[in-house]
């Protein structure tokens, strides 16, 4: 399982694969911000990765790279390639695994990754932002919303062939064991999920509504600009006491706010269902 030291996925691994001229989060807090310094980033991290690659050990059939990222920060062609490129390089065959949630789902816990990570948009800004998002123009370099499920998985099986791509429903009455950890270790080996230390703290908890209001006010204490060292772990100590202390309900949409949803992401639903659940009458 190849992993950046210090965190439990590849998150460098897709921020390498971005396109020239992108910038998110991780790059600003990385000061990755203009060529010079994404070359400097590209360069370690290719020696870095290389040293990974050459440290597996001798007889190792399977490597697993995951992270959320090969998913919203992904868009193009161009980055897809490169990505193919890099792994067709140690490796014989690639597959990727993927889970789709449903929207109206994902929207709420998405907002509080969100809070977590520095934003101070209020929920209905962030919603606003969901569903109202302008169309793309000939010059946008993200033709689609990271949710129309259909574009994404299609740039994947373009690059990578249909026949390669395992794509699963993130639905605890369709996962097996109802676990996503045991289910994917069935994609890769029935025996493995048996084999692995699970944890028994629940991981990435999402914040409450509540939790969710009081971490946003405290991101503007710490603006992304300042966010390093000593203060950072200021904040993660705010951010876990008020996951623990801020009870209360979760983040949830009204029922006008999961119907446009829906209706937004309706027709890319029923294009990924025939793509890749032929036997269902509807994906979610």
């Amino acid at each position: 399982y190849l992993h950046m030291d210090g965190r439990n996925e590849y998150r460098d691994f897709p921020a390498y694969c971005m396109d020239y001229g992108k910038v998110d989060g991780y790059f600003r807090v990385s000061r990755v911000t203009d060529k010079k310094s994404r070359i400097a980033f590209d360069r370690n991290f290719l020696s870095l990765y290389r040293q990974k690659i050459e440290s597996i050990p001798e007889g190792t059939h399977t490597v697993i790279i995951s992270s959320e990222h090969f998913s919203s920060r992904m868009k193009s062609p161009s980055e897809i390639s490169r990505a193919k490129e890099l792994l067709l390089t140690d490796f014989s065959f690639v597959q990727v695994v993927c889970y789709l949630r449903k929207q109206t789902d994902k929207i709420c816990s998405g907002y509080s990754t969100a809070i977590k990570s520095g934003s101070t948009l209020s929920f209905d800004e962030y919603f606003d932002r969901y569903v109202y998002r302008p169309p793309p123009t000939v010059s946008s370099r993200d033709k689609f919303s990271r949710d129309e499920y259909d574009c994404k998985l299609l740039l994947w099986e373009t690059a990578l062939g249909h026949e390669n791509m395992c794509v699963r429903l993130y639905d605890k009455s369709r996962l097996s064991g109802g676990i996503l950890l045991s289910d994917f270790c069935g994609i890769l080996d029935k025996t493995l999920f048996d084999s692995l230390n699970i944890p028994i703290d629940i991981q990435n908890e999402a914040l409450s509504a509540a939790g969710c209001e009081l971490m946003r006010r405290v991101n503007y204490l710490f603006p992304e600009r300042f966010r390093r060292g000593r203060v950072e772990g200021v904040r993660a100590f705010i951010m876990r006491k008020i996951a623990v202390l801020v009870q209360g309900a979760p983040v949830r949409l009204t029922i006008d706010q999961a119907q446009l949803i829906d209706q937004r992401y309706k027709e890319s639903n029923a294009r990924t269902c025939e793509m890749y659940f032929p036997d269902r009458s509807t994906l979610f």
